[in-house]
């Protein structure tokens, strides 16, 4: 799939990586939101392939695309955090 390099700085996204690494074995879903503020009920199912840390600096993380998920459980999200969620692979 494709790859996405990013420099994540903000320190709930650098523990959020961290998660995921040690819980999750490096997948992650990316939720999109639609024109309204509500979430679109399919994600994007990505694998966190590299990670080095920059101190203070954040993060840098390489995620690779790997498959489309329809979302079957969406906790209240909290615009400031991050959870986690149910998803069903669409093949």
């Amino acid at each position: 799939g494709q790859t996405k390099r990013m420099h994540l700085f903000e320190p709930r996204s650098v523990d959020m990586v961290g998660d995921v690494l040690g819980r999750a074995h490096g997948l992650v879903a990316l939720l999109y939101r639609d024109g309204a503020g509500g979430v679109v009920p399919v994600a994007t199912v990505a694998e966190i392939v590299s990670c080095k840390k920059l101190g203070a600096a954040g993060c840098v993380v390489v995620v690779r695309g790997v498959s489309r998920a329809k979302l079957t459980g969406i906790p209240v999200l909290d615009p400031d955090s991050w959870g986690m969620v149910l998803v069903d692979e669409i093949s």
